[in-house]
């Protein structure tokens, strides 16, 4: 259908434009919204707790669980399927993912990854370097 200059193109209904949510993020086709804790991006498929801090350069992607006291700083990353709970805390470039339940004080640096099927409940430090993809690790320790 042509429009002459004398007929006005049909607009959408003022509703419509004022539902539009301007706090919506789309990266590499995954969409975000700024977390109020702290500013950082949690997907809309994340389900992330009112008491997590995600800085402004992390991130909560995919299906990720998160809840408690749960710190991203710098430009950690959560994401697939994880669960994270309790006092966790995510520095650097740190990464938790895949499957993995990460439960306790746990402290990641670095470029420390948590990822696959490990299931971590303790008092744990991951030293930068890190991987751990497999496995249950319980109580106190320093992974280096």
């Amino acid at each position: 259908m042509y429009t002459t200059f004398l007929e006005a193109p049909e607009s959408p209904p003022i509703e419509s434009l004022l539902a539009v949510d301007s706090d919506l993020v789309v990266i590499d086709g995954e969409t975000y919204r700024h977390h109020r804790f702290g500013g950082g991006l949690v997907a809309v498929t994340a389900t992330v707790g009112p008491h997590v801090y995600v800085a402004p350069g992390a991130r909560i992607r995919g299906h990720a669980i998160v809840d408690g006291a749960v710190r991203l700083f710098h430009t950690a990353v959560i994401e697939d399927h994880a669960i994270v709970t309790g006092l966790v805390t995510l520095r650097g470039e740190s990464s938790i993912g895949g499957s993995a339940f990460v439960k306790g004080g746990i402290l990641l640096y670095g470029t420390a990854r948590v990822a696959g099927t490990a299931f971590l409940i303790g008092t744990i430090r991951v030293n930068d370097g890190v991987v751990i993809t497999d496995g249950d690790v319980r109580g106190r320790f320093t992974l280096a």
